[in-house]
């Protein structure tokens, strides 16, 4: 058995592997990093209508105890005019 080509094929063996780990290195870097990094990385973004939800719902809170008052002003108008309508018949 010859030394020298088992010494010159493991050598070339050690630089074959050194330069397939370097280029399997740079291909997670540079292509499977950024896709894995948008895949799971990226928070899920909120939608625009749940943001605006808080909102929209104060708004309604506010037209509802506006309604609310105006009701209750119709009633006592209408009270006072039951009222006003009793004491003219009398």
């Amino acid at each position: 058995m010859d030394f020298r080509a088992l010494a010159e094929l493991i050598m070339l063996s050690l630089f074959g592997l050194s330069t397939f780990v370097f280029a399997v290195g740079l291909s997670v870097r540079l292509f499977l990093a950024p896709t894995l990094r948008e895949l799971f990385g990226r928070q899920p973004t909120p939608d625009p209508g749940v943001q605006l939800l808080p909102e929209r719902l104060t708004r309604i809170e506010e037209r509802l105890e506006s309604l609310e008052h105006t009701l209750g002003e119709v009633a006592d108008a209408t009270s006072f005019d039951r009222a006003l309508k009793a004491s003219s018949e009398d």
